[in-house]
């Protein structure tokens, strides 16, 4: 425990270190001001509002479904596990129609990385209440599809703004809200959300055959430098299918606007 101690005050000590040395607090102003700008000039059509809150309901309604599947099982600590929060997120994104929906897009993209780590080695044990199992798919479908639209909407005024320093950004977020919110939780309650009090039993498994160096101070270090990575890589990759995108996407909302 006390080398979690350590190792957190020293996370958050560099997380400081690098808000005030990258004057984190000017560039969210500025990005405010800049996303303002356009929201004025960019107005949603009548045909993306209409998906907007069809689809914004629809997350927020799933969120609620997940809330009332952890109560049933007295396991409400588990709705603050990052896939529930960004479902909610995007939730509140597309109901949106100020900055908190294109913020909300851009600083969320390397959390995608967990999503996506969640559908491809999926933990579904327990997952037996009505419908629980097809939830839990169909939740991930849309958090791992719904960025793209996100980013598109508006004349793409998300995209626009979205790069690989707003991405580093959105890492900064997620390890404090890990090594700060998650370890006061995990301690204080002697729960393991985000596994940030033990390793999971898959890890147990792996870390043993890994040089232990890469394992100093501990393994939430080495868990934390390759979510940098792959939060980074996961931010670029869905700049870079946007981009393919809009011009496919424009031009079906042009095509929209016409027979309006």
């Amino acid at each position: 425990m006390n080398i979690h101690i350590y190792e957190s005050s020293a996370v958050l000590l560099v997380c400081g270190l690098i808000y005030y040395l990258f004057d984190f607090s000017k560039k969210y102003r500025n990005l405010v001001n800049n996303v303002n700008i356009d929201l004025k000039a960019n107005p949603s059509s009548k045909a993306e509002r209409r998906f907007e809150l069809v689809f914004g309901t629809i997350h927020i309604l799933m969120f609620l479904q997940i809330l009332y599947y952890k109560y049933n099982i007295f396991s409400l600590i588990n709705m603050l596990q990052p896939c529930h929060q960004i479902l909610l997120l995007q939730g509140i994104a597309l109901l949106s129609t100020g900055k908190t929906g294109v913020l909300i897009t851009i600083f969320i993209l390397p959390a995608l990385t967990g999503t996506l780590l969640a559908m491809l080695f999926p933990e579904t044990v327990g997952l037996d209440q009505p419908f629980e199992m097809e939830a839990y798919w169909l939740q991930h479908y849309l958090i791992q599809a719904m960025p793209l639209y996100l980013l598109l909407r508006r004349n793409a005024i998300a995209l626009r703004h979205a790069s690989l320093n707003k991405g580093f950004i959105g890492i900064w977020i997620l390890a404090v809200l890990h090594f700060f919110l998650f370890e006061i939780v995990d301690v204080v309650l002697s729960v393991n959300v985000e596994f940030m009090l033990c390793p999971t039993t898959a890890m147990d498994v792996i870390f043993p055959n890994l040089p232990q160096w890469l394992l100093v101070p501990s393994y939430r270090t080495t868990l934390t430098i390759m979510v940098c990575i792959v939060g980074t890589i996961m931010t670029a990759l869905y700049i870079f299918a946007a981009k393919v995108l809009r011009p496919l996407y424009h031009g079906s909302a042009k095509s929209t606007k016409k027979h309006a």
